[in-house]
C-alpha cells in the first residue's frame, strides 16, 4: 500500500509539473492573439487595454495559472480568443473526428491483417505464405528505405547509405551508427 501512495504522489507531482509547463509554453510563446490588433491604427490603445483586462491578460502569471487550472478542472480547458468561447467544446468536435478516423483505420487494418495472418498460418511454408511474407517484407523495406533517405538528407553523411544501414557493421565514425 505504501508503494501505491508513493506512486500516486509521484503522479500528482508529474501532473502538476506538466500542467505548469503546458501553461507556460502556451502563455510565453512569442506572439499572441492581440498582436495583429495592436498593429491596426484604427484600434485605440485603450481598447487594447480593455481587451487585455477582459481576458485577464493583464494579471500576473501565477494568478492566470490558477484561473486556467480552475477552468481545466471544471472541464473548460481554457478560453479561445479566436472563437470567444471555452476550448473544450471546440476541442471535443475535433477530437471526435480524429477518433473516428483513427478507429476506422485501425478496424480496417485489423480486418485485413488478421484474416491474412490466419490464412497465411494455415498455409505455412507453401507458396501463398511465401508470397504474403515477401509482400510484407517488401512493404517494410520500402518504408525503411524512405526513413533512411530522410535521415540521409538530414545530416548527409557520406558513410550513411542503405548498404551501411543494412550491414552488420557500419562505418565507425558514422553519426547514425547504432550502438
Amino acid at each position: 500500500m505504501r508503494f501505491f501512495f508513493r506512486r500516486l504522489r509521484h503522479a500528482c507531482f508529474l501532473l502538476f509539473g506538466v500542467s505548469i509547463l503546458a501553461f507556460l509554453f502556451t502563455t510565453l510563446a512569442p506572439g499572441n492573439y492581440f498582436d495583429e490588433m495592436r498593429l491596426n491604427p484604427q484600434i485605440a490603445p485603450e481598447t487594447m487595454a480593455a481587451l487585455r483586462a477582459q481576458y485577464q491578460l493583464d494579471r500576473p502569471l501565477p494568478v492566470r495559472y490558477v484561473s486556467w487550472m480552475n477552468s481545466v478542472l471544471h472541464g473548460q480547458m481554457g478560453f479561445s480568443f479566436a472563437y470567444n468561447s471555452p476550448v473544450a467544446p471546440i476541442l471535443f468536435v475535433r477530437a471526435r473526428n480524429t477518433l473516428l478516423l483513427t478507429i476506422t483505420a485501425t478496424l480496417i487494418a485489423w480486418g485485413i491483417a488478421l484474416p491474412l495472418g490466419v490464412w497465411s498460418a494455415e498455409r505455412f511454408g507453401r507458396l501463398p505464405d511465401r508470397l504474403l511474407s515477401w509482400a510484407t517484407a517488401a512493404l517494410r523495406e520500402s518504408l525503411t528505405r524512405r526513413k533512411i533517405s530522410r535521415s540521409r538528407a538530414a545530416h548527409d553523411a557520406p558513410c550513411c547509405s542503405a548498404r551501411a544501414f543494412r550491414s552488420a557493421v557500419a562505418h565507425p565514425t558514422c553519426p547514425c551508427r547504432s550502438g
